[in-house]
């Protein structure tokens, strides 16, 4: 089951992955580059909670969910 702020993809073979996008950047601004946010093995993607407040200031970040974790 994927998180009410979660967003899916199916891969080309079937596999279901979950992603969330932030991206707290002034809307009068333009926004920097997205940074994407991959964990570790044996992670997920809430690994990053801490740091996608900081760094959604200046930049969207993508949070990925990687196959088999999560």
């Amino acid at each position: 089951m994927i998180a009410p702020n979660m967003s899916s993809f199916t891969t080309g073979d079937g596999v279901k992955l979950a992603y969330r996008v932030d991206d707290f950047t002034d809307p009068w601004r333009e926004a920097g580059t997205p940074v994407l946010m991959l964990h570790a093995a044996m992670g997920r993607y809430r690994r990053w909670y801490g740091w996608i407040p900081v760094i959604a200031r200046q930049h969207p970040t993508i949070s990925l969910e990687l196959r088999g974790h999560g």
